[in-house]
């Protein structure tokens, strides 16, 4: 459980409910880095599944769109989504569908952006040839240390007509998700790391829980390295704690 307040920075203290604490540290020991997915609370809302806004704003379609925002999964019933109720509150107003996709910003795009991204670099970590789709390197400041990391553009238009072999990649994905790169709009084809190292400062037992305090670069999500280690429920977690 990752609680309000227990990070400062990158720098995390994190508490894990797990039937083997020990066994949970000793992974997080044994890694040295994580791959660098985009962690399901970057965009601000509490479905994992914002993406799916953003496919639908690809796509040009308000009704998907208004079907993702009213769609509640079991444990959201009880929950007040302002971002999506925002959105369908610009709808009532204007009286017209479309609007709601004026009330989809960029940052909806942003999200399938990032679901590309992960679904791409998951692909070449299964095939055994991530190694082979550096594009450039970049080199990152983090925790008193710094790193040259390979690295790889975002999903972008301007990857639609690249013949690297990860444009190729991402070109493929997005066809399988059915859109065209060209639908991201002016999205910037920013250079993203293929993984990320981290500092782990300690990993102790307490119970049932393994307590673990550690530092990440920017960009880099915790959540992401607990899946790892671990397996978690993330949406299940947050509505828990929502639900206290």
């Amino acid at each position: 459980m990752i609680k309000p307040g227990s990070h400062e920075g990158n720098m995390f203290r994190v508490e894990v409910e797990a039937e083997d604490p020990e066994l949970l540290c000793r992974n997080i020991r044994s890694l040295d880095r994580i791959p660098a997915y985009y962690g399901p609370q970057r965009f601000g809302v509490r479905r994992p599944s914002s993406h799916l806004y953003g496919l639908a704003l690809a796509l040009r379609e308000p009704g998907r769109l208004i079907r993702e925002y009213t769609y509640r999964y079991p444990l959201e019933r009880d929950v007040r989504l302002s971002y999506e109720e925002e959105s369908l509150a610009l709808v009532s107003k204007r009286r017209d569908p479309w609007a709601v996709m004026e009330g989809a910003p960029g940052i909806a795009l942003e999200a399938l952006q990032a679901y590309i991204f992960n679904r791409a670099l998951s692909e070449a970590i299964k095939g055994g040839y991530v190694d082979r789709i550096r594009e450039t390197v970049v080199k990152i400041g983090y925790c008193g240390l710094t790193a040259t990391l390979p690295a790889v553009r975002l999903p972008s238009k301007e990857l639609a007509s690249a013949t690297t072999t990860w444009a190729r990649l991402v070109r493929g994905v997005a066809e399988l998700e059915g859109v065209r790169l060209e639908m991201l709009g002016e999205l910037k084809p920013s250079p993203r790391p293929l993984y990320f190292p981290f500092k782990l400062g300690s990993c102790v037992t307490r119970g049932d829980k393994a307590i673990v305090t550690l530092c990440l670069p920017p960009a880099a999500y915790v959540t992401v390295l607990l899946r790892e280690v671990a397996e978690v429920d993330w949406c299940s977690l947050a509505f828990e704690e929502e639900a206290r």
